[in-house]
């Protein structure tokens, strides 16, 4: 009797299970695109081997990635030194980063603005995927 009840809750609760765990949010890696995503993502590799970069985005000189490590994760600016033509990291924090954060970091409104949309903009198109 009490086998017959646990292959049927389990039965049960399976397909209830395996929506849960679809819906789950799963941070994909990010593939770069271009020249200046692949360094961007190999720079946060070298100081973060652990670290994953999920969402990433330009504008002007600026970047704004998100990334996660294990159970944590946040968003950093880079900024890129037209000098040696190399980006360099600027700040970052646990949790997302509002325009306002980045424009305290030294980064102009507009460019501020168009990498937050742009990121918002990534994290609304996964959503419509897993959906």
């Amino acid at each position: 009797m009490q086998r017959r009840l646990l292959l049927l809750l389990t039965l049960f609760s399976l397909p209830i299970m395996m929506s849960i765990a679809s819906k789950t949010s799963v941070q994909a890696q990010y593939v770069p695109k271009n020249p200046d995503e692949t360094a961007i993502v190999q720079l946060v590799r070298s100081r973060y081997p652990k670290a994953t970069v999920t969402r990433l985005a330009i504008a002007d000189r600026y970047g704004l990635y998100s990334w996660v490590d294990g159970e944590t994760g946040g968003q950093t600016v880079v900024l890129k030194d037209l000098t040696a033509n190399q980006w360099q990291f600027v700040r970052g924090t646990g949790g997302m980063l509002r325009a306002e954060d980045i424009t305290g970091f030294g980064v102009p409104q507009p460019t501020a603005l168009k990498l937050v949309d742009a990121i918002q903009q990534q994290i609304r198109s996964s959503s419509r995927t897993r959906e």
